[in-house]
């Protein structure tokens, strides 16, 4: 569906071919001209027709095409499809490559996840600009009506969309008897999977029970222009308030440029919008840096919107954490830290480098001249060697002319964030005295004498 007219009178082969054609050129983005194909071949009805009518458009196009079949090992013949899947392949001239199945337990969603994985992995060892599917327009009645039993919102109901990234589905518009008749005109054979037809599948009732009793019911004709309809409205009104999205999102967000390395968006501003409309804007934004959030995760992250409190965050996909300091939220990646590379000082002049919490600074020390902005002058005589350069420990303190001050209340009157207080550098004594605080706190010692030698420490961010 997706905006393409479902076809579901008997076409003959040559027009079914310019239908194809057709479908492409009217969505240019779809498999533009030069594209390298990557086409996902299960060797069934509708796979074998698209690989063929790729085929004939090939040339007009400009395409490459190579072909994948991911051999999920459930039936006893299955590596003998395979087989004859890349023979098939290769007698009209495309490459064929195989994927295996290992190690899964055998749910349907875990096989799908692997043969996904397989698609994405090949497609970018080929260098493929688009993997195309074989999903066709019964295909999309039957998600659309299994979404209905399951429960959906208005972007399930828009059926299977035409294009995800570099996934494609060109044969939406087309019915399955009308590849079963192409490729029985064109005297090209298919295989059958067993599964397609295993009742112990939910999809497969749905075919064979459920859309049968409705067509009964309304009659076919109907019951298909209805949920096509349907879907089309759906996507329709999925759209527009995606639109809303990105103009809310654009009100909120507070980060300019890329956003590989994360989102930030103002928490009061995200607030005032309804917690659909900051679904939305967390889907979008998990979108743009490449995850796919499912309902537990938006669901989570949403709801960490509203009532997480600063300094912590949640998880909402693998690798995708939402997490918030004082008013801003930050949607990015969640990164694995290295460990800390503290500097041990024993001597009076020297250069080296530190690592806190993944951020690497240069750090120099002795009597030389100048002054930068982050620097910190020491009499001699006050040291105890060795001194260390860290990050801040549970229960530092540094004594200031107003007393003595715990760091972590410190930090949170320099609002700080908590994701940045552990990559502060600190220096301390022989004793664990905190000397200063770089960019905050020096502390408090006799500077009474102008001729006393001085120690100079001065920290630069890498």
């Amino acid at each position: 569906m997706q905006g393409i007219r479902a076809t579901t009178e008997t076409v003959p082969s040559p027009r079914l071919e310019v239908l194809f054609r057709d479908t492409l050129l009217q969505c240019p983005n779809l498999i533009p001209h030069g594209s390298r194909v990557l086409v996902a071949l299960s060797g069934g009805s509708d796979s074998t027709a698209l690989l063929h009518l790729l085929l004939r458009v090939r040339d007009g196009l400009d395409l490459q095409i190579k072909a994948a079949h991911f051999d999920h090992g459930v039936q006893a013949q299955s590596s003998v499809l395979a087989e004859q899947v890349v023979e098939r392949c290769a007698a009209v001239g495309v490459v064929c490559v195989v994927g295996r199945a290992k190690g899964l337990a055998g749910g349907q969603a875990e096989y799908r996840e692997a043969r996904y994985d397989f698609l994405r992995s090949e497609a970018a060892r080929l260098d493929a600009t688009r993997v195309a599917l074989a999903h066709q327009n019964d295909d999309d009645l039957e998600t659309v009506v299994l979404r209905l039993i399951r429960g959906t919102g208005i972007r399930g109901l828009a059926g299977i969309p035409i294009r995800r990234d570099l996934f494609v589905r060109p044969l939406l518009g087309l019915k399955r008897a009308m590849l079963e008749g192409y490729l029985t005109e064109c005297g090209l054979e298919w295989m059958e999977d067993p599964a397609n037809a295993d009742p112990r599948y939910t999809r497969v009732r749905v075919r064979q029970e459920v859309l049968p009793q409705l067509q009964a019911a309304g009659g076919m004709q109907v019951v298909d222009d209805l949920l096509s309809q349907l879907a089309v409205d759906a996507l329709c009104v999925d759209c527009s308030l995606d639109a809303r999205a990105e103009d809310h999102l654009s009100s909120v967000r507070t980060t300019v440029g890329s956003t590989a390395m994360g989102t930030e968006i103002s928490h009061s501003k995200v607030r005032e919008y309804s917690r659909a409309d900051q679904a939305r804007i967390l889907r979008i934004i998990a979108r743009d840096m490449g995850f796919r959030l499912r309902g537990s995760g938006t669901g989570a992250g949403v709801e960490f919107m509203n009532r997480g409190t600063s300094g912590q965050g949640v998880d909402v996909a693998a690798g995708l954490r939402v997490s918030r300091e004082y008013d801003v939220i930050r949607i990015g990646p969640a990164v694995e830290v290295d460990l800390d590379k503290e500097l041990e000082i024993c001597s009076l002049t020297g250069v080296e480098r530190i690592k806190l919490n993944g951020r690497e600074y240069k750090v120099r020390w002795g009597s030389f001249s100048g002054r930068e902005t982050c620097i910190a002058e020491v009499p001699v005589r006050q040291l105890h060697f060795p001194l260390r350069m860290r990050g801040p420990r549970p229960g530092d303190s540094i004594r200031t002319h107003a007393g003595s001050r715990k760091l972590k209340k410190l930090l949170n009157e320099r609002r700080v964030p908590r994701s940045e207080r552990s990559r502060v550098p600190v220096l301390v004594g022989a004793d664990q005295r905190v000397l200063w605080v770089a960019g905050h706190e020096i502390a408090s010692c006799d500077r009474s004498n102008p001729e006393e030698k001085m120690f100079r420490i001065e920290v630069s961010e890498c």
